[in-house]
């Protein structure tokens, strides 16, 4: 399943796919816990090849903050409906 919402998140870019906020709860929760799961994978590929560039280093950190806060952004509605589902 986590690969299909990697693919939906990969295709359609940083926006929350509202397919998935809009289910029941316990199925809901573990197409959050996927889409989220997904969201960190890409963020570590992405943090790995940085580290991997051949980029100075003040460069790599000021990207290294760019895809930081882009990661956090994509996450954040995510994890609002997920706490939504636990209150």
């Amino acid at each position: 399943m986590s690969y299909i919402l990697y693919n939906r998140l990969k295709s359609t870019g940083d926006s929350a796919d509202s397919e998935i906020l809009s289910h029941p709860s316990a199925e809901k929760i573990m197409l959050i816990q996927d889409a989220l799961a997904a969201i960190d994978r890409r963020n570590e590929h992405e943090l790995s090849k940085l580290e991997q560039s051949g980029a100075d280093e003040d460069l790599k950190d000021f990207i290294k903050n760019d895809i930081l806060s882009k990661h956090n952004d994509r996450r954040l509605p995510y994890v609002k409906a997920l706490e939504g589902c636990q209150s």
